[in-house]
């Protein structure tokens, strides 16, 4: 994955999760609905079961490569991308 906004509209990044102290194989999504909303609320740092085992910070155009078996998921709250400006990244996969 490279990250793709502005220097100045970075923020966040992505969050590397164990659940359950297991680093794969669990059925579980790293999001939840808000209170019975449609809303996602992405799991960002430790939450429940869910522990962050690493945390990189978005950057223009920095790499991240990992192993989609890893339990990972964009590091994001509701004021961060506000307004039209989203999150932009480009995935690669191999």
């Amino acid at each position: 994955m490279i990250y793709l906004n502005s220097p100045e509209e970075c923020k966040g990044g992505t969050g590397f999760y164990t659940f359950c102290d297991e680093d794969s194989g669990a059925e579980y999504g790293l999001y939840k609905k808000d209170n019975g909303s449609n809303t996602p609320v992405y799991i960002n740092g430790n939450m429940g079961d869910w522990k962050m085992t690493q945390y990189v910070e978005m950057k223009y155009n920095r790499m991240v490569l990992y192993q989609s078996k890893y339990y990972h998921s964009a590091f994001i709250t509701p004021e961060m991308f506000t307004n039209g400006t989203y999150r932009l990244n480009q995935m690669f996969f191999i």
